[in-house]
């Protein structure tokens, strides 16, 4: 069974006033149910009341005016609850600039089953203060005027006529969007949203993890929240393919010098690195010159052994960040699905593949967060020039789970040239892109799966 277990019963209300901070949505929305006398911890409510009086007049989230509207109060605070505000204004201080990333919708469902958690609890405790005075039309009269905790859009809308969620959605439809690839990839491939699994599929030794790195990279150094769980590789493996990524300096000795492609005037060219090994201190220096770019956003690495953990083991560590840090990731990285165990042990394999992933596209729409993953193609592929539909291995089914599976195409001449081909296997979206492959320049000698990209009309079929 999956259980939550919270370390401090404040969090929940620390992770809801946080959103009231910084995301004008979730403002605009939860303020239609929010009653702050059901916090329990003081200061908490004290902030959320300074949110939504702000809100009240601006109709906007204070955001950073919330140091300014502390600072103007707190004379009026006793410092026990002066020093609590500040720290807890100080710990949120990296969400300021990440509020057009915050995952509002996955707070705002877990903000609505507290509160309605929080209002049942009082209820009962009123229930049993009154039965235990033995006055039970109390009792009885505190049921019937019981009113449900519930925003107007969780029972269903009428889509002619609820106009205010309608221009909502078309509003905020871009806050969707976690990542789109740059270049000649990201006009043919659609962008990558919360509520989608995307997956590469492609033979044994492809390169796949490291695309998986890449778009990791992508969005964190976007300002999202990144966890990438690996089942394929030691931390220590990982650790070193994320350093290279990011300062494109190689690790083995070979590489040092390594031819990297490039493009001018629509021909590949190449020029030589000139970036030594790998080195310690620079790697740290490389990470400390990026927070100003990721915006209090980070990327959580776990790794384990192939087979030995489920998505029940994913959600479980996923609970764990949000209930002790408060942190929701954006996007969840699983290198691969298919090494994870299935739920339905005593099912037939081809099954057990189908319920993984399965449960891997409920987690994107649960999390309101986007999914990637991996899965290998037949042995049939290896020899193919660009890999079809059919060729995904063991269970034909992934691709009724996916919203879009992008092929990893590659011969020995051209991973010699820095080339791999990407082509869209399936688009739940569909449109005519699926028979274009893209040509991708790489040197994975640095770290770097993705350079630049561009079309080969004289490479087609």
């Amino acid at each position: 069974m999956h259980i939550k277990k919270q370390k401090d019963t404040s969090l929940p209300e620390r992770q809801i006033v946080t959103a009231l901070i910084i995301s004008d949505t979730f403002i605009n929305t939860i303020s239609q149910i929010l009653d702050t006398s059901l916090f329990q911890s003081k200061f908490t409510r004290i902030v959320a009341d300074w949110c939504l009086e702000y809100h009240a007049q601006y109709e906007a989230s204070p955001k950073g005016v919330i140091q300014d509207i502390f600072n103007s109060r707190k004379r009026s605070l006793d410092e026990v609850m002066s020093e609590a505000i500040a720290t807890f204004l100080e710990s949120i201080s990296n969400e300021y600039d990440r509020n057009e990333n915050f995952n509002y919708r996955y707070v705002l469902d877990q903000a609505q089953e507290y509160l309605r958690f929080r209002k049942l609890k009082s209820l009962a405790d009123d229930i049993n203060a009154d039965i235990t005075s033995n006055d039970l039309n109390s009792a009885e009269a505190n049921v019937v005027d019981f009113n449900q905790i519930r925003l107007p859009e969780t029972q269903g809308i009428d889509l002619f006529r609820d106009l205010d969620r309608v221009k909502e959605v078309l509003q905020n439809r871009d806050l969707d969007v976690v990542f789109k690839f740059k270049g000649v990839l990201g006009e043919v491939m659609n962008e990558n949203c919360r509520g989608e699994l995307i997956a590469f599929s492609g033979p044994e030794k492809r390169g796949k993890s490291w695309w998986l790195i890449e778009i990791g990279m992508l969005s964190v150094l976007d300002g999202f929240n990144v966890a990438h769980f690996s089942l394929e590789m030691l931390e220590s493996q990982m650790i070193t393919r994320q350093l290279q990524y990011l300062t494109g300096q190689p690790v083995h000795k070979k590489d040092v010098g390594c031819s990297i492609p490039y493009r001018q005037r629509n021909f590949t060219k190449y020029k030589d690195s000139t970036k030594p090994l790998l080195e310690p201190s620079k790697a740290t220096r490389k990470l400390k010159s990026l927070w100003p770019m990721i915006r209090g956003a980070s990327l959580r690495l776990i790794c384990w052994p192939p087979s030995s953990k489920s998505i029940l083991d994913i959600k479980n560590q996923l609970d764990l960040w949000e209930q002790y840090d408060n942190w929701v990731p954006d996007l969840i990285v699983v290198d691969h699905a298919d090494r994870l165990i299935s739920k339905e042990t005593r099912q037939e394999k081809r099954h057990q593949i189908d319920s993984i992933w399965e449960d891997l596209k409920s987690l994107a729409l649960e999390r309101y967060c986007l999914v990637a993953t991996a899965t290998h193609t037949t042995k049939e592929a290896h020899t193919k020039k660009i890999t079809k539909g059919s060729a995904t291995a063991e269970d034909k089914r992934k691709a009724g789970h996916v919203d879009r599976m992008i092929g990893l195409n590659q011969s020995v001449e051209e991973k010699a040239k820095g080339y791999m081909r990407l082509n869209t296997l399936f688009e739940r979206n569909a449109d005519d892109r699926s028979n274009i492959d893209v040509t991708v320049l790489q040197q994975l000698g640095i770290g770097k799966p993705y350079l630049d990209s561009f079309i080969d009309i004289e490479e087609k079929d």
